[in-house]
């Protein structure tokens, strides 16, 4: 890495990177219609495609077609509350203590859901 770096111009050395390490963390989760599907935890913004899911779930996107305007305002709405979520919410977990169980359960999203207005965007 670093000799890619330094034939690039970049100023880095090998010393640079001494105290580094990677962090293994648990994933986080939420089910979508039977599929269990992974994101990183909440000190990224992965866990606000969890939470768009949940919300997405409380809706019929089958029924209202693939790319419809219902289709594309409830996909756009949805992925607006989880992203004023992940605004307010999400940090680095080793300093902020933050309400993971309740962003992504179930009942939260169905509140959420239910603020879609299907006539105007938010």
């Amino acid at each position: 890495m670093v000799a890619f770096l330094k034939a690039h111009d970049a100023p880095f050395e090998k010393s640079d990177f001494a105290e580094f390490f990677a962090k293994v963390e648990e994933p986080t989760s939420t089910t979508y219609h039977g599929y269990t599907v992974y994101k990183q935890s909440f000190g990224s913004q992965g866990p606000s495609l969890l939470q768009t899911l949940n919300i997405l779930e409380n809706f019929d996107l089958r029924a209202m077609g693939h790319n419809s305007t219902d289709y594309i305002h409830t996909l756009i709405e949805a992925m607006k509350l989880s992203y004023a979520d992940r605004d307010t919410y999400y940090a680095d977990p080793d300093f902020v203590k933050i309400p993971a169980e309740g962003l992504l359960s179930k009942e939260y999203a169905k509140q959420r859901a239910a603020t879609i207005d299907m006539t105007r965007a938010s």
